[in-house]
């Protein structure tokens, strides 16, 4: 997404040029919020940013805190390790250690603002993950490691979900989308600009389909329902060409990096495998 790279897709870190750096040579002071060690600079996901924060605990070795640890890296490939990690350290351990939104949104906004233009801001938010939000708000525990393990066999064979408890993992979802929203419409409601905005996620999520629940990259699942992400662009004027495309609404997100840096009059850099300006949708 940063990089518009199959191969940093694939890596999950940065293989060649960022939005950032590009925009970086280009005077722009970059600053970036990811409340996540999947983003960790040991990954390059830092590259060209001014400021960079993922406001993680741990790191090194430790297998248990943070993925740079080469041991968590190299047991990850073992299935059954994989599945027994997931049991015994559950999403919600992770995120709550984390920034909230709303305190992440607090720093993206005053950060933003005292930096000279022009600007390039980068914000992950991180409630809309399971387990959806923290505190009360969130998933009980008992009821996200249960969906966790929906569809494990053998010894950590689990147990079914019943449909009142799906209703309520999607109603506990759809009351975090609705906090993000909040979120995203303070944030473009205080900053001291109209910048140009897009908004999209790096993964979908599963609530109970094949018996599947959440995106759980250990159980190796690319689904539909997992990879095909909404993506929305304002300030960004492109034209449709719907009898050149049979399908006008959907692109991939390996286009957003260069549809960005070319709306900005920036030149594409070679490496990145994404189409400047898809057709998809009509002019604003």
């Amino acid at each position: 997404m940063l990089s518009s790279s199959l191969v940093s897709a694939l890596q999950s870190k940065i293989t060649g040029p960022s939005i950032a750096s590009v925009a970086a040579e280009h005077g722009y002071t970059c600053i970036g919020l990811a409340p996540t060690p999947q983003t960790d600079p040991a990954f390059g996901f830092d590259s060209g940013f001014d400021e960079y924060e993922t406001f993680s605990e741990g790191g090194g070795e430790n297998p248990f805190k943070n993925r740079r640890s080469r041991i968590r890296e190299s047991l990850g490939r073992i299935n059954s390790v994989r599945r027994l990690y997931r049991r015994l350290v559950p999403m919600e351990a992770v995120l709550s250690s984390l920034p909230t939104d709303e305190e992440i949104i607090d720093m993206a906004i005053e950060r933003f603002n005292d930096a000279p233009a022009p600007r390039f801001l980068w914000v992950h938010l991180m409630e809309s993950h399971r387990p959806y939000g923290t505190g009360s708000e969130a998933l009980p525990k008992e009821l996200d490691r249960k969906a966790g393990a929906a569809g494990n066999t053998g010894l950590l064979g689990s147990k079914s979900v019943s449909e009142s408890e799906i209703e309520q993992i999607k109603g506990t979802y759809r009351d975090a989308l609705g906090r993000v929203d909040g979120q995203i419409e303070r944030l473009l409601a205080e900053i001291d600009a109209d910048p140009t905005f897009v908004f999209t996620s790096d993964h979908g999520d599963e609530f109970g389909e094949d018996g599947y629940f959440y995106h759980q990259g250990f159980r190796r699942r690319v689904v539909d329902r997992l990879i095909e992400v909404p993506v929305v662009m304002d300030g960004v004027d492109l034209e449709t060409e719907p009898e050149a495309k049979p399908e006008p609404n959907r692109f991939s997100v390996l286009d957003i990096a260069p549809t960005l840096i070319e709306s900005a009059g920036m030149e594409v850099p070679d490496q990145w495998h994404g189409t400047p300006s898809p057709m998809v949708v009509q002019r604003r």
